[in-house]
């Protein structure tokens, strides 16, 4: 006859305490972050939502109207347009800055031992601030500057709708397009080398090589630049305001530029706050949306 098998050793009174110390140091360190999201996002937020509900003008009381402001943001062509100018910048900034960033990022693997130093230089217009970025590229659109200089051209980059626009994507797109580039060269770098060398040794050139494997596996970091890329564009308001004040003829003029004119220009706090739920509401899709495909891409 054996012996029964030995039943696993309960915790002790320490270990269980020693577990419950560790819980209440873990909430002690996350609870700064959890009180910043309260505060910054959480609060104002729900106060964003209050408001809209109501017509106030910064003086006096609120006084609830429902979802009136709702009905006139969608009935109000300003809206459609600035909404419009935003899905635009958002697309002309995503595309052609993930494409960019995988040019760029491509580049970079081939440098050797110098990729630190140009991983550095092509990181640096992040670093500038957005107001210093805004007036200096502005001095370089005016008249004669700088562009209109070194390409023999005049454009009136400022003051035609079209170019207006082109503008500002390609000061966003030259600010953000060296972060994009490290997270692409990051994944190129995650890549498994021996399953590349395998395809060279069976002859695949380098488009093939490209297109079959690299392009494939370097997706989800595309995803997801397209997501950070989407996101900035979205909340863009310091180029616009600062190069255009949302001109001329509101070409530049973008949904968070709409909503700070509509609030502090207009004073009509109640209209921007519903401006601001609904611009929430669509990046929240957005992101929703791209984290999907996100998801998807990778189960392939």
């Amino acid at each position: 006859m054996t012996d029964p098998m030995p039943s696993p050793p309960r915790r002790t009174r320490r270990s269980q305490s020693l577990v419950r110390r560790e819980r209440r140091t873990g909430l002690l360190f996350i609870a700064p972050a959890f009180a910043m999201i309260a505060i910054f996002v959480l609060i104002p937020g729900i106060g964003a939502i209050s408001l809209s509900t109501t017509s106030w003008f910064l003086v006096g009381a609120p006084t609830f109207v429902g979802l009136e402001n709702y009905v006139d943001i969608f009935t109000d062509s300003a809206f459609g347009q600035s909404l419009l100018v935003t899905f635009e910048v958002a697309l002309g900034v995503a595309i052609p800055g993930a494409l960019l960033a995988l040019v760029l990022a491509l580049l970079l693997t081939k440098v050797g031992r110098s990729a630190s130093l140009y991983q550095t230089i092509v990181y640096l217009p992040l670093v500038v601030p957005s107001v210093v970025s805004s007036i200096i590229w502005g001095a370089m659109y005016v008249g004669n500057g700088v562009i209109n200089s070194l390409f023999n051209v005049d454009i009136r980059w400022l003051t035609q709708p079209g170019w207006a626009v082109v503008s500002i994507l390609m000061l966003m797109i030259w600010t953000n397009v060296g972060y994009y580039t490290i997270l692409v060269f990051a994944g190129l770098q995650d890549l498994p080398k021996e399953v590349i060398e395998a395809a060279s040794m069976d002859g695949a050139g380098a488009v093939q090589r490209f297109r079959y494997i690299v392009f494939p596996l370097i997706r989800p970091v595309l995803l997801f630049v397209s997501v950070i890329a989407t996101t900035d564009a979205l909340t863009l308001f310091v180029q616009p305001y600062l190069l255009t004040q949302g001109g001329p003829g509101g070409a530049t003029q973008t949904l968070s530029l709409f909503i700070y004119q509509t609030a502090f220009s207009f004073g009509n706090v109640g209209r921007a706050s519903a401006m601001a739920v609904v611009l929430l509401a669509i990046a929240i899709a957005f992101a929703v949306f791209q984290f999907r495909v996100l998801r998807s891409s990778d189960d392939d």
